[in-house]
């Protein structure tokens, strides 16, 4: 069945390719085949000069649209056609931002070795590293943290690293990471909210002794 549909999609969009040939057409079927993951149609729509990095799909790009799938062989046809790696959406998130965020490990991955900056800010300087913190994404924040995502950002809401996240969310093996990578367990001290003091608070007790055991006071 669903060999199916995907035939009738490749066969839908290859009629509209045909039958709509105006800029703005071809770059809405593009952002149509990328929703789809219809690789080979997108190819020909970037081939027919459909715009690699319109905007016809609302907030999100065709390569925003795509990161948050694990369809590399479809990012890296976007990127090769010239797709802005650190492209804002919605938040002012980038490409990475949306990897990160949920947690598409193989996405994040492609996204970092093709240039995407791991400390772009978003709105309310949210980074990539701060958002697979906070939504306790172990993979890709451990693939963050490996190129020197900066620990000590912060979010401008709550003031909070990743760190600070990590023990929010209950993510210990993030947490660990981070700790390893040299972040500061104290961090927030003088403000009065600490990973620590985080961690106990939402019971995270794990994450409570591994500060402890860290030099968190």
């Amino acid at each position: 069945m669903k060999m199916k549909l995907q035939f009738i999609s490749i066969v839908l969009i290859t009629f509209l390719m045909t039958a709509c040939g105006s800029q703005k057409n071809l770059n809405e079927l593009l952002i149509e085949a990328v929703k789809a993951g219809e690789v080979e149609s997108a190819k020909s729509l970037l081939a027919k000069g459909a715009d690699v990095n319109s905007n016809e799909g609302g907030d999100w790009s065709p390569l925003l649209l795509v990161s948050v799938s694990n369809n590399v062989r479809m990012a890296k046809i976007l990127v090769a056609a010239g797709a802005d790696i650190g492209g804002r959406g919605a938040a002012n998130w980038t490409p990475l931002h949306r990897a990160a965020k949920t947690g598409k490990v193989e996405m994040t991955k492609f996204l970092i070795e093709a240039g995407g900056d791991v400390n772009a800010k978003g709105i309310q300087n949210w980074t990539p590293l701060l958002r697979a913190a906070m939504d306790g994404q172990t993979e890709t924040a451990k693939l963050l943290i490996s190129p020197g995502a900066d620990l000590k950002a912060e979010n401008v809401q709550q003031g909070w690293t990743a760190l600070h996240w990590a023990a929010f969310s209950g993510s210990e093996e993030i947490a660990n990471s981070l700790i390893k990578a040299g972040a500061d367990v104290n961090a927030g001290l003088k403000k009065g909210t600490t990973p620590l003091s985080l961690a106990k608070h939402y019971g995270n007790d794990v994450i409570r002794d591994l500060l402890i055991k860290n030099g968190a006071r």
